[in-house]
């Protein structure tokens, strides 16, 4: 993360996070559940590409029997490959994106099946809650996800540095992930998430 936060979060944010990982053990499983293909989803992205991506370390892919086939992929893998290609839209170096990815991994091995905690968790929010939330990339290329409401309260108490802004809207509405989005929300428990 950035050297000192950077974001003023709600005061019960640690609370909610350590709820999700505790609690919704289903639409976890969901949205880490690596059964998407991206011939049926992201057929935009070239073999050449997420060859690179993938040697580069900017995401580790499972594959069918054998380690052979088709790369498979999450919810969760699709809006980060998404992220990848608007970073990369921005003249982010690869390197500078494992940079970023390795901060979105560092709590993996403690909340299974989460590749990306935290990416997972405000995934989560966004579809449950509907709010804005972003991806906050500063000139040091540490990371920090922002609701709304944590951006309005920063400002309205300390300075923000500068820093390239991602919104979950635009990346979790794509049509290129729209029908895996339909399949999330009529999950019972994301269901369930989505109307709290």
């Amino acid at each position: 993360m950035a050297q000192e936060e950077q974001i003023l979060r709600e005061d019960n944010f640690k609370d909610r996070y350590i709820q999700w990982f505790a609690t919704h053990e289903d639409a976890r499983s969901k949205l880490n559940e690596r059964d998407i293909k991206l011939r049926d989803e992201l057929r935009s992205f070239s073999y050449r590409i997420l060859n690179s991506w993938e040697k580069g370390g900017l995401f580790d892919a499972e594959r069918g029997a054998k380690g052979k086939g088709w790369r498979l992929f999450s919810f969760i893998d699709l809006v980060w490959l998404l992220l990848i290609r608007d970073l990369r839209n921005f003249g982010i170096s690869l390197q500078d994106i494992q940079h970023i990815y390795q901060q979105l991994t560092f709590d993996a091995k403690k909340v299974s099946p989460s590749r990306m905690p935290l990416l997972e968790f405000f995934v989560a929010q966004y579809l449950s809650e509907r709010q804005a939330i972003y991806l906050l990339i500063f000139s040091d290329f540490s990371v920090e996800f922002a609701t709304q409401f944590d951006l309005d309260n920063t400002r309205n108490h300390k300075s923000l540095t500068n820093h390239i802004s991602l919104s979950f809207h635009y990346v979790i509405n794509e049509k290129k992930i729209e029908r895996k989005l339909k399949e999330m929300k009529e999950m019972k428990e994301m269901k369930a998430l989505m109307e709290h």
